[in-house]
């Protein structure tokens, strides 16, 4: 006897196409099973996507919500667009057409301003690049020290401006930054840009 399931939500929507970004599913009838698992792809959506249908691990959170993993696509679409589907058994899965967004990453090429004074407050500071869109879990991601990139980084809330432009909004630049620091985003809020932009908070001058 299978429990039916439906998947009514995901968050976030986007999710960059070299995986890696964890997806809340939201739904009903979900069971702390070890056989649960996420599909990607496949679906309705189109016969080329169907194709690229792809299965993951489903971590159980509660009944109504569960998390996976975007996991990394090499397809070449211009666009690409997959449902997310949930199976418990690993074999039988929903069919609610529920859609991610696959972005290719961003590129950018330029913060403004370059550097700041230590201190500053409620600055924005704005990454200039192409491929940006509109999405409230967007986030800007400050490393401080290049060398321990991993763990020396302050993460923002970014604002959409254009497709060529995003806001980094800075309540409090409160942290010196070493050579070599830059800024980046994610679109999906976790797997940032290669690409990024060379920003600084400067000391200021006695």
């Amino acid at each position: 006897r299978f429990l039916m399931i439906e998947v009514l939500g995901i968050n976030p929507t986007i999710a960059d196409r070299r995986g890696g970004a964890v997806i809340t599913v939201t739904g009903t009838g979900f069971r702390n099973v070890s056989t649960a698992r996420c599909s990607f792809g496949g679906g309705s959506v189109s016969q080329t996507q169907q194709q690229q249908q792809q299965l993951v691990p489903a971590t159980f959170i509660s009944p109504t919500q569960l998390t996976c993993v975007a996991p990394f696509s090499d397809s070449t679409e211009a666009c690409l667009f997959q449902p997310v589907e949930v199976s418990m058994n690993g074999n039988m899965f929903t069919q609610n057409n529920v859609i991610v967004d696959r972005r290719n990453d961003v590129t950018i090429v330029r913060a403004n301003p370059a550097r700041v004074k230590v201190g500053v407050i409620n600055r924005n500071v704005r990454l200039i690049g192409r491929g940006f869109i509109d999405n409230v879990a967007a986030r800007c991601k400050l490393v401080i020290h290049p060398d321990f990139a991993a763990s020396n980084y302050k993460i923002y809330r970014a604002q959409y401006v254009s497709s060529t432009a995003y806001d980094c909004l800075v309540p409090l630049a409160d942290t010196i930054t070493y050579p070599g620091s830059y800024m980046t985003i994610a679109l999906d809020g976790q797997v940032f840009s290669a690409t990024n932009a060379q920003h600084s908070v400067m000391g200021i001058a006695e």
